[in-house]
């Protein structure tokens, strides 16, 4: 399936080494919770829920989160301007949960 705003740019993501670990814990986390809903029941193929997860815009959202503009955003992604425009309303709730006091 084709999502309209799902454009990639010829380059292919190159993660930065910070983000490894955080990426296996990611992928970890979503195996177990594939393998627990399984176990009731719940239609789910386990290599398909984890590859669900895009890292394409991880360093996006660690730069929104630090207060970086949308166009050095846009310099960051390989996302066209569209998809990344797209997942604003998720940026500013990350943004708003990260600056929340616990």
């Amino acid at each position: 399936m084709t999502d309209k705003y799902f454009v990639q740019s010829e380059q292919p993501t190159k993660l930065r080494e910070e983000f490894q670990a955080p990426l296996r814990q990611m992928q970890e986390m979503a195996r177990r919770i594939a393998k627990v809903s399984k176990e009731y029941k719940l239609p789910v193929v386990e290599d398909e829920y984890v590859a669900s997860f895009k890292v394409e815009l991880m360093d996006a959202v660690v730069q929104w989160c630090r207060g970086a503009s949308f166009h050095d955003i846009c310099k960051v992604s390989t996302r066209c301007a569209s998809f990344t425009l797209s997942c604003v309303p998720y940026f500013v709730t990350l943004h708003t949960a990260a600056h929340r006091p616990i």
